[in-house]
Parts: structure tokens; C-alpha cells; sequence
């Protein structure tokens, strides 16, 4: 089993690969889920593309708090024998991650998936199951005010199985962007990201050969979004606590 992850900025190539592979799956089919508000953000738009609208891949999520939970149901790939020996299933999901009125920024985007596997063959069978994340955010508004270019970033991540050693098992992936920290790293030490652009491909392969059967299935995908108060509104939060501790001792 392998594993990487790496971080990507401005890199002009990976960026034309990702989209490439997003357009291809917006070219088949969209479904918008529509709006999720949350406590700090809304998710606005949230949109997947996948071959068939009869069947999405990611589904309509639910919202926990700043969380959108998905549960795919039929997020998979299985290759049986050679013939013929290879599938794919791609889907790419899109959304615009908004802070609410009040809110001073969106400090962290983590996205999570997990999911299982499942190789058998004889011992002189060769098979493969792998998954593939690539997330594209562009922070296209600091402080309320658009940007007139905005600022990308790209995450990749994947995970890979093979016979004869990896039989079965659970995987998972994720992409975290600390965007404070991104940002000053591109020179924008001033100001918060208070609207973000979120475009990933996801992707689940798995190849086989004569007496070898690949499977991997996605079953959990998560987007979190987090921000932090500013410093004199945590204080605040702190001083209601410490209020709510002093008046239960007295009772």
C-alpha cells in the first residue's frame, strides 16, 4: 500500500489536469442540491457531476452545524478478469463556501472520505483498487471585498492496493487547507477569506486479470469548514462561560 500527499500551489499543469478531468464529468450530468446553512457559513450552489442523474455518486448531504455529511450509496468500481480487465468512476463536486454576516473569516477547509476494498486472485494474479482526491479552492473575496484575481490553491491525495499483498481492508483520505496560513504565505498577510470556491474530482479505479476480482467502494465524505472568533470576541465567549460556572456554583 502506498499513500501521499501533496500540497500544490499555483501549479499551472495540475491545475489544467484537474480541470480537464471536471469538465469531463460536468459534460455528462449535474445535480444541484441547492443551499446549506450553516452556523458561520452557508454552502451555497452544492453541485456533483456524474455519468448518470439517475444515480449520483456523493448524494444530498446532510448539515451538521459547519458540516456536510454525504453518505455515497453507490460510489464504487469492480473489475472482474480481463475482460475488460478495468473500470473507473469519477465524480466531481463543486460548491461556494460563504461566512455569515458576523462571522470575521473562514479560517480551515478539511475534507475527509473513507471507504473499504476488497482484492482476491490466485497467487500469480495481479489486481489493483485505488482512490484519488484532487481539490481546487480559490479564495475569491478577503474581508467581504472580491478579489479581481482569485487566489488558488490545490490539494492532492490518494491511496493504492495491490495483489498479492493487500487482500482487504479500509482506507481514507482527506485535504485540510489552513487558508490564514496560505494566504500570508502568498503575501496576504491583511485580512480574512470570507468566500471560497471548492471544486474536487474524486476517483475509484480498480484493474484485474484472469482469476483476480478488484473492489473499492466510497462510503463516508465529509466538508468542514471552521473559523475561529477574533480575539475580543473569544473573550467574550470565554467571560459568558466563566458567568455560566459562577452561577451554577452559587445554586
Amino acid at each position: 500500500m502506498s499513500k501521499k500527499r501533496v500540497l500544490k500551489r499555483r501549479t499551472v499543469l495540475a491545475m489544467g489536469l484537474v480541470l480537464v478531468g471536471m469538465t469531463t464529468a460536468i459534460q455528462a450530468a449535474t445535480i444541484n442540491y441547492g443551499d446549506f446553512s450553516g452556523a458561520t457559513v452557508v454552502y451555497q450552489q452544492v453541485t456533483e457531476a456524474s455519468v448518470d442523474p439517475l444515480f449520483p455518486l456523493f448524494g444530498a448531504p446532510d448539515l451538521v452545524i459547519d458540516t456536510l455529511d454525504f453518505k455515497p450509496l453507490q460510489f464504487e468500481s469492480q473489475s472482474a478478469g480481463s475482460s475488460p480487465g478495468a473500470d473507473v468512476t469519477d465524480g466531481t463536486l463543486m460548491t461556494t463556501i460563504m461566512a455569515k454576516p458576523g462571522t470575521p473569516g473562514i479560517d480551515l477547509v478539511r475534507i475527509l472520505e473513507a471507504g473499504d476494498f476488497t482484492l482476491s486472485g490466485n497467487p500469480d494474479t495481479m489486481g489493483m483498487a485505488r482512490a484519488t482526491l484532487h481539490v481546487r479552492l480559490e479564495v475569491v473575496e478577503i474581508d467581504g471585498a472580491p478579489l479581481p484575481v482569485p487566489i488558488p490553491f490545490l490539494l492532492d491525495d490518494d491511496v493504492l492496493f495491490s495483489l498479492p499483498g493487500d487482500v482487504s481492508g479500509f482506507w481514507d483520505l482527506s485535504a485540510e487547507f489552513d487558508v490564514n496560513m496560505l494566504l500570508a504565505e502568498e503575501g496576504s498577510t491583511s485580512g480574512r477569506a470570507t468566500k471560497i470556491d471548492i471544486a474536487l474530482n474524486n476517483t475509484l479505479t480498480t484493474t484485474s486479470q484472469d482469476g483476480s476480482v478488484s473492489f473499492i467502494k466510497k462510503k463516508d465524505f465529509f466538508i468542514t469548514t471552521v473559523t475561529i472568533p477574533e480575539p475580543a470576541s473569544a473573550v467574550l465567549i470565554l467571560l459568558g462561560v466563566l458567568c455560566c460556572g459562577l452561577a451554577r456554583r452559587r445554586r
